[in-house]
């Protein structure tokens, strides 16, 4: 069958399966109809150079991205090991990222090196259609960095997954990013700032907190009146118990919907007991009725650390010792699925 005799509708599904350079190199400069599709393709899907060879990747930046610059709306850029110097090699084809002028979507993977992050982020506000941005697993050759002091008022979506950006605290994180409605990341008493004001725009936090202490999580969530969706990583030895969450969400959080946690409580003694304990601060009208908000404790007897989770459980990894031992406040108990 000859791919033109297809709809549209059809050969749209069969482009999404195809890698940037896939399409480029298929079907870009065949025929009017072709050259549209694809413009039209990479203006919902966005260019994706992960994984991209060099040969591809300096192909479509020297003879096909001048062309669409400003239709491209989401943008993949990887220094991972097969995509090493990328930045270097965009930067050098003589491209800035304020030429993306419909971009809404950024995203950096494996970048090691502040000065070219800092270089691409400096210009995002210039960047009026942009709202999603995510660094993912950038290591910094310093220690720390700090993200350029420039203010996007377009910016709704931020992840930071990566442990080395501490320095952006939660009051400087909104200031510069003042409509930034969800927010995943680190965040730790190093970048602890103390925060004064309400937070309105905050609608969804999805946060691995590090070595902090419960008045510190307790600050940060009173100034977030509007928040609907909390997840929450804890790995320390300080735990927040159920009374000290019903405290925090009815006083604080009158709109949450939806809240989850996982938290590693470190240095137990008496493992049983502490776990007998924390379940019973879960186990009033507030969380079994009003919420149906359940939680389940896991253990191993010649372990170190307890580890408490709402149920099903909803994250991406478990990790822990076996065999485990169990207790849940759900009443179908142990007989109640664990994953979401």
């Amino acid at each position: 069958m000859d791919l033109e005799t297809l709809p549209d509708e059809l050969l749209f599904g069969i482009l999404e399966f195809l890698s940037t350079a896939h399409l480029f190199r298929a079907f870009y400069g065949l025929n009017r109809r072709f050259d549209t599709l694809l413009l039209e393709h990479f203006r919902i899907h966005g260019l994706d150079f992960r994984s991209i060879s060099q040969h591809d990747f300096d192909t479509i930046c020297r003879h096909h991205l001048p062309l669409i610059v400003g239709q491209v709306t989401s943008l993949h850029l990887s220094e991972a090991y097969d995509t090493p110097e990328q930045a270097h090699y965009f930067l050098e084809h003589g491209f800035a990222l304020r030429q993306f002028t419909g971009l809404r979507s950024l995203s950096l993977q494996h970048f090691i090196s502040i000065k070219k992050i800092n270089k691409i982020l400096s210009e995002c506000c210039h960047l009026t259609n942009l709202t999603h941005l995510k660094l993912d697993d950038c290591h910094s050759d310093q220690v720390h960095f700090t993200l350029p002091t420039v203010i996007s008022f377009s910016i709704k979506y931020l992840i930071i997954s990566c442990v080395q950006c501490l320095a952006w605290s939660i009051p400087y994180l909104f200031e510069y990013t003042p409509y930034l409605r969800y927010y995943k990341g680190y965040f730790n008493a190093l970048n602890y700032g103390f925060i004064s004001s309400p937070i309105s725009s905050a609608i969804t936090l999805d946060l691995c907190f590090l070595s902090v202490k419960p008045n510190m999580i307790e600050n940060i969530l009173e100034h977030m009146p509007n928040l609907r969706q909390l997840t929450v990583h804890m790995k320390d030895e300080a735990c927040i118990d159920g009374h000290q969450w019903e405290h925090i969400i009815r006083n604080y959080l009158p709109k949450l919907k939806r809240f989850k946690f996982n938290m590693e409580i470190k240095s137990i003694s008496n493992k049983e007991q502490e776990v007998d304990r924390l379940l019973d601060s879960f186990r009033n009208r507030f969380w079994l009725e009003e919420h149906c908000w359940f939680v389940r404790c896991h253990w191993n007897l010649d372990g170190n650390e307890i580890k408490l989770c709402t149920l099903p459980y909803a994250f991406d990894y478990f990790c822990s010792d076996f065999p485990l031992i169990s207790k849940s406040t759900h009443p179908r108990g142990e007989n109640y699925s664990s994953y979401d």
